[in-house]
């Protein structure tokens, strides 16, 4: 939870029409096995931003942190090994 008590959450969607935020660009759905994050209001009702994270892999988000107005995010690509790892970005998401 932030400041604005907003909630941020991640998890692992099978779901390919997932609820997409146009403000945030993170991931795209390849297989259907995808992480996301999601950052809900304060209200509980409606969504800051929404988006799939990962790569053409099996991914897995496990994890959020927020640390000095940053996001952390812990997951997983599988196969690690198939030269398209989880991605590392910097954004600046409000």
């Amino acid at each position: 939870m932030d400041a604005n008590h907003d909630v941020y959450f991640v998890g692992r969607t099978f779901s390919t029409n997932f609820p997409i935020s146009s403000t945030f660009t993170g991931g795209n759905v390849w297989g259907g096995n995808e992480g996301f994050i999601v950052k809900l209001a304060s209200n509980g009702q409606t969504y800051s931003y929404s988006n799939y994270i990962g790569s053409q892999n099996l991914d897995r988000a496990f994890s959020v942190a927020l640390l000095n107005n940053n996001v952390y995010i812990v997951g997983t690509s599988y196969p690690w090994f198939a030269g398209k790892p989880f991605p590392i970005m910097t954004s600046s998401v409000k």
